[in-house]
Parts: C-alpha cells; structure tokens; sequence
C-alpha cells in the first residue's frame, strides 16, 4: 500500500508534466524539492516514467529557503544569495521506456474508471 501511494504521486506528476507538454512547453528535466523528494525510490520511478532527468535540490525544504530568500533580499542582506539552493546529481530511472509505455496506459484506464465511478455515485447521491 505504501509503495502503490508513493508510486501514484509519479503518475500525478506525469500527468502534471503531459499536460504541460500539451500546452506546448518544453519540458527536458524535474527539480524536485521537499520531503517526497527524498525519497530515492519516488525520483527514481519519477524519471523512468518522465523520460527526462530528475534532480533533487540541494535545500530538501526549498519553499522555507525561497521565502527566506526573499525576505533576506527585501531587507538588503548581502548573504542572501548564499540561500539560493544548487541541484543535485540527475537520479537514474528505476523504469525503462518500455516498462513506462505500458504503465501510463494503465494508469490513464485507472483514473478514468475512477472518475467514472465518482460521476455515478454523485448522480446517485443526487437522486
């Protein structure tokens, strides 16, 4: 259960990342940031499904590090660009591209059977 949770966080950023691309944005690698972000098996699946390489950022809780960023630049701090965080090294993907071409099918199925659901069981709700 734990792994199919974390794994499905990789499937949302791929949709986040096709939806993107459909846009028509270029999308050639992730920076990952935040507690997920350390979690080697999730970037590592993350790129196999994305295709493109994946980086965790040095700062692990780059948000709190942006803001203070920010606030330390506002107040004219001359050390605040020492809080800018550095990318790491690219993680290798735990999925090939043949692995990922058959899981993202899937998933796609799942979802919308799952929105499917969701949309009878609110008629019947309503009903």
């Amino acid at each position: 259960l734990a792994r199919a949770t974390v794994e499905s966080v990789a499937f949302l950023v791929s949709d986040i990342v096709d939806a993107m691309r459909a846009a028509g944005n270029r999308v050639s690698a992730v920076r990952a940031s935040g507690g997920l972000s350390r979690l080697r098996h999730l970037m590592r699946f993350s790129a196999g499904l994305l295709g493109v390489p994946v980086r965790t950022v040095a700062e692990h809780e780059a948000t709190a590090a942006g803001a203070a960023l920010l606030a330390a630049r506002q107040a004219g701090a001359p050390w605040a660009e020492r809080l800018v965080a550095g990318g790491g090294a690219p993680v290798s993907p735990s999925v090939a591209p043949d692995e990922a071409a058959r899981l993202l099918p899937a998933w796609r199925a799942f979802v919308s059977a799952q929105q499917a659901l969701a949309a009878e069981l609110s008629s019947k709700l309503r009903s």
